[in-house]
């Protein structure tokens, strides 16, 4: 399964197990030396194309996924696509 879809398992109250499917669509890294200075960047997955892009400052690049896997995140934002119960 691919990084930018996930399922996660949970447990009902009704201790009936259920799913649901994550869309990951951005991942924000930040890099700096400590708390005090930093600099941060997104890559978001463009929902109707599928494309992946960078977003830093005033600058915005296409890049591959694979470009996406060699970051150390600081932020994973999703987004909920299905729930079975």
């Amino acid at each position: 399964m691919s990084v930018w879809k996930k399922r996660l398992y949970r447990k009902e109250s009704s201790q009936r197990a259920g799913s649901t499917i994550y869309r990951l669509f951005a991942v924000t890294v930040r890099i700096g030396y400590n708390i005090e200075t930093g600099h941060y960047y997104t890559f978001a997955l463009h929902y109707e194309n599928q494309r992946r892009w960078c977003f830093d400052d005033e600058f915005v690049s296409s890049v591959n996924e694979s470009e996406v896997h060699t970051q150390n995140s600081y932020l994973l934002i999703y987004q909920r696509i299905k729930e079975s119960k």
